[in-house]
């Protein structure tokens, strides 16, 4: 994800032919057309839900998402996980990933959403989940 920006649909410029100055001081061919200019794509702004905000994978993710412009929303259990998002930059949105419906809203209220969390307790998994 280093660096990387969703591009904008832009169309493409047409190439330009080379002025008759150019032409005139031999440093292209006759009729010699230049490369493409493309338009530089536009930054697109998302707002991005990121479950597992403050995990392993997650706190990997906001620094990117954060350099490239996007708005960040990361799920947070606990007190102590809002105030690490906070102190990284980023909105928290209080939950559970066994609260499907406030997941779906914080989804709906987002361009993108990014899954990292995983809840490790095995202790209150059923057999047929594991």
């Amino acid at each position: 994800m280093r660096g990387y920006r969703l591009p904008a649909a832009t169309p493409l410029s047409p190439s330009p032919r080379v002025p008759e100055e150019e032409l005139k001081s031999g440093d292209n061919a006759a009729g010699q057309l230049r490369p493409h200019r493309y338009e530089q794509p536009k930054e697109i702004v998302m707002r991005v839900f990121l479950t597992g905000a403050t995990g392993f994978i997650g706190s990997a993710i906001v620094p990117e998402l954060l350099s490239a412009g996007h708005k960040v929303i990361g799920l947070a259990r606990s007190a102590a996980a809002v105030a690490a998002l906070a102190r990284l930059g980023i909105e928290a949105h209080r939950g559970e990933l066994s609260d499907p419906d406030s997941l779906a809203a914080c989804a709906r209220a987002s361009e993108g959403v990014i899954h990292t969390a995983f809840n490790h307790d095995w202790a209150t998994t059923t057999r047929e989940a594991a």
